[in-house]
């Protein structure tokens, strides 16, 4: 799979504390590697939205278009669970 980033994705990430960026960078080279492994959780929601664990207090979301994830935004698990799909 391709990941891009949406600019939306980079304000939010900027505002992250800084251990948590590290390991931001870190779920994302492991998706690069292996998009299904079992430790990120990747699943595809309502609307091609995909989801990606980032520990246990953050998540990620992406919109799938084919092989292709637009990441558009990252932030608390609280806050995720505010969006609806």
């Amino acid at each position: 799979m391709i990941g891009k980033t949406h600019r939306r994705f980079w304000k939010a990430f900027e505002k992250l504390p800084v251990p948590i960026q590290d390991l931001a960078r870190e779920k994302y080279a492991m998706w690069k590697r292996d998009p299904f492994h079992p430790s990120l959780g990747f699943e595809e929601r309502r609307n091609n939205v995909c989801v990606v664990r980032i520990g246990d207090h953050y998540r990620a979301l992406g919109l799938r278009e084919g092989d292709t994830v637009l990441w558009f935004w990252i932030g608390t698990h609280e806050d995720y669970n505010r969006f609806r799909f």
